[in-house]
């Protein structure tokens, strides 16, 4: 669990009680063995210090919320990574339905994704419209993690360099789809 930031979208901020770890006077974090305690039996706590992008385990980089995408291979960036993974998946369905049994597995791994290129998606051969791109991070102490990017397809046709310097700086990350 995170703490929400000033760009937490509000439906991901839940309300809950969530316990906060002591911390000892003159010390700055709490005692590593009620951590590893919290750990062990799998209680909600929160950690100290400030909330960042870095600490977010699953995010979608590219392409970006409400994106317009035109046809052709569409690289999609972001972050699947965990302390505790157990595995990530990318799955994408037509947003004129939200339900989990119409969302499509377009890759999945048990190896952590720390940032790059997850997917090279070829629009070409689905229809034109808005859909849905979910990237899931099931995380054996904070179960699954869901974020989500709405895009639009369009017509148009899109050429993406794939060999451009943007993508040399964040290669692509070797991954098997299973």
């Amino acid at each position: 669990m995170l703490r929400a930031i000033s760009s937490t979208p509000p439906e991901s901020i839940i309300d809950d009680y969530i316990l906060v770890p002591p911390i000892e006077a003159g010390e700055k974090f709490p005692d590593p063995e009620i951590i590893k305690w919290l750990r062990f039996n799998k209680v909600i706590y929160l950690g100290t210090g400030e909330s960042n992008e870095n600490a977010v385990p699953v995010r979608i980089d590219a392409p970006s919320d409400t994106s317009m995408i035109g046809r052709g291979i569409v690289a999609i960036r972001g972050k699947a990574q965990s302390e505790e993974l157990i595995s990530w998946s990318l799955s994408v369905s037509s947003s004129q339905g939200t339900n989990p049994e119409n969302f499509q597995e377009l890759i999945s791994s048990e190896i952590a994704a720390p940032s790059g290129q997850l997917y090279l998606w070829d629009t070409t051969t689905i229809q034109s419209g808005p859909y849905i791109l979910r990237l899931t991070v099931e995380d054996d102490f904070r179960g699954k993690i869901i974020t989500e990017s709405h895009v639009i397809i369009t017509d148009e046709t899109e050429s993406l360099p794939l060999n451009s310097s943007s993508n040399l700086n964040n290669p692509a990350i070797p991954l098997t789809a299973e």
